[in-house]
């Protein structure tokens, strides 16, 4: 049972970003109850990179693909 994974670099991409919005999303019960401490900015640059890097490396946004010019 030696089988090898073919990932896309899209399907890595999204992959992170799910793990990440998992953590954040556990984590922020205890931001709620006040026990950990939280930075809003931090949290919201982290996403747009993850999302930057997908846009830029694959040029696909949420929204439909963006093809560059030229």
């Amino acid at each position: 049972m030696n089988a090898e994974l073919d990932l896309s670099l899209e399907i890595v991409i999204l992959l992170l970003l799910a793990i990440f919005m998992l953590l954040f999303g556990l984590l922020l019960f205890p931001i709620n109850a006040g026990t950990l401490a939280y930075k809003a900015n931090a949290t919201y640059g982290l996403f747009q990179v993850i999302v930057s890097f997908q846009i830029i490396a694959l040029g696909k946004t949420p929204i439909g693909d963006f093809r560059r010019p030229g």
